[in-house]
């Protein structure tokens, strides 16, 4: 790398680190200092659950939902109110990365969609008590994922 790359680097680096809430990038930091491939997964994946969480409760759910759909002005007041009561009451895991996904995570594509739900089934068949072997463990996916969220970092 030259200087100028290193130099942008460190800036962005340093921008994302004022960003960070330390409870969410601590799990992140657990997940890679962790050798133990089921508890990689499950920080990275906490990581996740965590930051979602965070940045649902900071949306700003009336400016969101009336920039998402064109309500017709004969609806304007209860479209909009209806809108907001169904994001508001979005209260799992999915829901809110969907509404987080949509509004806020500019670069969250279809695929990270269908990478997230696969992440949540199987930290959901550990949660129930369900065998799952350490090879099926997407791991990295679980990672990168985690990564990309946290490189949206503005709240």
């Amino acid at each position: 790398m030259n200087l100028e790359q290193v130099n942008s680097l460190l800036l962005s680096s340093s921008k994302l680190y004022c960003n960070l809430d330390t409870k969410i990038s601590k799990h992140f930091y657990m997940g890679l200092e962790e050798k133990d491939k089921f508890k990689q997964f499950l920080y990275f994946f906490l990581c996740i659950e965590r930051y979602t969480h965070h940045v649902f409760k900071k949306i700003e759910h009336d400016k969101s939902c009336k920039n998402l759909v064109n309500i017709p002005v004969r609806l304007e007041e209860s479209a909009l109110n209806f809108l907001v009561e169904q994001q508001q009451e979005s209260k799992n895991l999915a829901q809110r990365f969907h509404w987080c996904s949509i509004l806020v995570w500019e670069g969250v594509v279809d695929e990270d969609i269908k990478r997230f739900k696969e992440l949540k089934r199987i930290r959901d068949r550990i949660s129930h008590g369900e065998d799952v072997q350490e090879s099926e463990l997407p791991v990295y996916i679980a990672r990168e994922l985690a990564l990309k969220l946290l490189s949206y970092s503005q709240f």
